[in-house]
């Protein structure tokens, strides 16, 4: 298993290959919830950032996994101030 301080350290191909098998089984489940609009994650990017991601490396696949994660990286969930534990549980 490869550990997050030894990432870096990594090529990019690499980096890639780790970031999917460590996110592989959280697929299904993350691609089965049903996403707050107010998040701002589109469900077409996470399905496109994991299609992406296994899919072999190569400078065309490589822009687009990475163009994938940071669209993803400007949604609302990921760029709010608001501390999580604040926030009134979602009925």
């Amino acid at each position: 298993m490869v550990r997050i301080e030894g990432l870096a350290d990594l090529k990019p191909v690499h980096q890639r290959q780790a970031a999917v098998l460590a996110l592989w089984r959280w697929r299904a489940p993350i691609l089965a919830f049903e996403l707050d609009a107010e998040w701002g994650v589109d469900q077409s990017v996470l399905e496109s950032l994991f299609r992406l991601a296994a899919s072999p490396a190569g400078e065309q696949s490589d822009r687009a996994y990475r163009r994938a994660i940071a669209e993803l990286c400007t949604a609302p969930l990921f760029t709010s101030e608001v501390d999580p534990g604040t926030l009134p549980p979602h009925p």
